[in-house]
């Protein structure tokens, strides 16, 4: 008889499971708590302490934390606002250091010293923080064959198909032309959910009557972001995508609702909320893409790409670029689904949520909801054709006109709502490894040798914008939705609201200078390419939705109530209500 052998990995384990048999778990609670308690008495001493290097800058203050080795890294992960908050407070430093699994991650929290740091592109680079959000995040692999990352971000690269003309325009008057046609049809008044479109199955639509009119009640987040998507991926990514695969967006909503413990490298084994599900549903959002990129690289080269893929003529081109780049690049298909899978989610996940947000707060405030009507009625406006012209007994839908150049150059209070939106709803992060020693010091204390901070080469920076859009310093009462503050002080001196602005001058008011600024400061252009966002094109396509939405739909809260701003949670880019609004719409025309 032979004898049975036995594995290593299961000898330690049965060794250790022995051990641990005869350890009280109050020990072992005792313990972990008494290690917590020594690293938070140890680490909050040496935070008061300080190195001054030979050319007189000083080391970055450390915060203290809890946990060893891990140090900031769950914080990081899920509660980075409050974290760099309480830092902020605590430190009363322009400037901090955070321990993430035993490497310094510097934090800026001045934002005069940010933008001193990002002007120094040479001393940084964010390819390590990239690779690590789409081998963490999206599932890239080792492999990413010859592609130039800096060279594929950079504004020369693809994403120069949504940053510059004639593209820009391009891309933002398809959207426009998909949003008249559908936006007509954003509910069908249909209780049978085979008449329904693919947004209104995941909204929770409901029918009733009031005063012989159809009325629906509706989720308006869900709503929105799954409309939006649809419209936007359609333009993007072509319709062949979209019908192959039309409930992607409910995998992405799922893989997004646990984007910050993916991203922190939790395993699916552990025991947390939903993480098995947002795991499943990124691989199946991954096949996905490895089949879309296959089917273009087949039609580049002219095979043919499967029936469900012979129209991909309506592919956007700034996917054809970075397609065709991929493959260039020599990247396998798997390497390609990572890199789509990072676009899809950075096209679907901020403007979408933004909309929803400036919605709520211009339906929200009755005076502005008024004047941002009138503002618009010459550039996007909805009416309903008589019937009699048409020669049949019946109703003709209404119809939508949007002008998508005239809403971005000609709206400034629409503009200013939706820049409003994203100071107070977006977190823009920007990250990357010091190349070279910098020297950081704030403006108004340069020449005071202990204000100048040094960074070494080797440790990570942390530029938390969002943090710097809720600065006292930089806003007065910032957590207050007030577009007002977008304008230039010497007009706001001149008027309350910018109502007396003329239609003429307003070209010349969203071109000044200090609205620009303002715009990038709430969002520093260094920090969009990462992934594929573009702050240009999202603006665009953020305007023509919520001149949409207001031109045809009458939007009230269910059930009389009145309307109130939803509480609001942290997102993976951005902060997302903690519970949808329930609301009534009815055709406005």
């Amino acid at each position: 008889m032979e004898e049975e052998t036995v594995s290593v990995p299961l000898l330690i384990f049965q060794s250790l499971s022995k051990v641990a048999s005869g350890i009280s778990p109050l020990l072992v609670l005792a313990l972990v708590i008494s290690i917590c308690i020594l690293t938070r008495i140890t680490t909050g001493i040496t935070s008061r302490l300080s190195k001054t290097y030979p050319d007189g800058t000083v080391s970055v203050r450390q915060v203290p934390y809890w946990l060893p080795y891990a140090g900031h890294a769950f914080s990081l992960g899920f509660r980075r606002r409050k974290l760099f908050e309480n830092a902020r407070k605590s430190t009363k430093e322009p400037v901090v250091s955070l321990n993430v699994r035993g490497k310094s991650h510097n934090a800026i929290l001045s934002p005069a010293m940010a933008a001193a740091l990002l002007k120094q592109s040479s001393s940084l680079s964010t390819e390590p923080a990239t690779d690590y959000i789409l081998k963490n995040a999206f599932g890239a692999g080792r492999s990413v064959g010859t592609l130039n990352r800096s060279d594929f971000y950079g504004d020369s690269g693809p994403i120069q198909f949504l940053n510059k003309e004639p593209w820009l325009t391009d891309i933002t008057s398809a959207i426009a032309r998909q949003v008249q046609q559908a936006m007509p049809n954003l509910l069908s008044f249909s209780p049978s959910v085979v008449d329904q479109s693919t947004w209104e199955r995941v909204s929770d639509v409901s029918i009733s009557h009031e005063n012989g009119e159809p009325i629906c009640e509706v989720y308006l987040f869900a709503l929105v972001r799954n409309f939006i998507g649809t419209i936007s991926t359609t333009a993007l990514m072509g319709s062949a995508f979209t019908e192959t695969f039309p409930y992607a967006l409910n995998e992405l909503w799922n893989f997004d609702g646990n984007f910050n413990a993916i991203l922190s490298s939790i395993p699916r084994w552990i025991p947390f909320p939903g993480l098995v599900s947002s795991y499943s549903s990124r691989r199946r959002l991954l096949l996905a893409m490895k089949v879309f990129h296959d089917a273009f690289a087949a039609t580049e080269i002219g095979v043919d790409p499967g029936f469900d893929w012979r129209d991909m003529d309506d592919v956007s081109e700034v996917v054809k670029a970075r397609s065709r780049a991929l493959i260039e690049a020599g990247c396998s298909a798997e390497a390609a689904a990572s890199e789509h899978l990072a676009f899809f989610w950075a096209m679907n996940t901020i403007t979408n949520t933004l909309v929803f947000w400036n919605l709520v707060h211009i339906l929200s405030d009755e005076e502005l909801h008024e004047k941002i009507l009138e503002e618009i009625a010459p550039y996007s406006n909805a009416a309903r054709p008589d019937w009699r012209e048409s020669g049949f007994n019946i109703p003709e839908p209404p119809r939508l006109r949007l002008d998508a150049n005239a809403l971005v150059s000609s709206c400034p209070i629409l503009k200013a709502t939706y820049y409003e939106s994203l100071r107070l709803y977006s977190l823009p992060l920007s990250y990357g490894q010091v190349t070279k020693d910098v020297s950081l010091a704030e403006p108004t204390v340069v020449d005071s040798p202990s204000s100048t901070y040094k960074c070494e080469a080797g440790t990570y920076v942390a530029i938390p914008h969002f943090i710097h859009n809720m600065n006292t310093d930089s806003f007065h009462e910032p957590t207050k939705f007030d577009p007002q503050r977008i304008f230039p002080h010497d007009l706001e001196k001149d008027s309350d609201t910018p109502d007396n602005y003329e239609s003429s001058e307003n070209e010349k008011l969203i071109s000044n200078d200090s609205i620009s600024q303002k715009v990038n400061d709430i969002w520093p252009s260094e920090a969009s390419p990462v992934l594929g966002f573009s702050r240009e094109f999202a603006e665009g396509q953020a305007l023509v939705f919520t001149a949409a939405f207001l031109t045809m739909w009458d939007i009230q809260r269910a059930s009389g109530r009145r309307w109130t701003v939803p509480r609001q949670k942290a997102g993976s880019a951005v902060c997302v209500p903690r519970n949808d609004v329930m609301v009534r719409m009815k055709l406005r025309v």
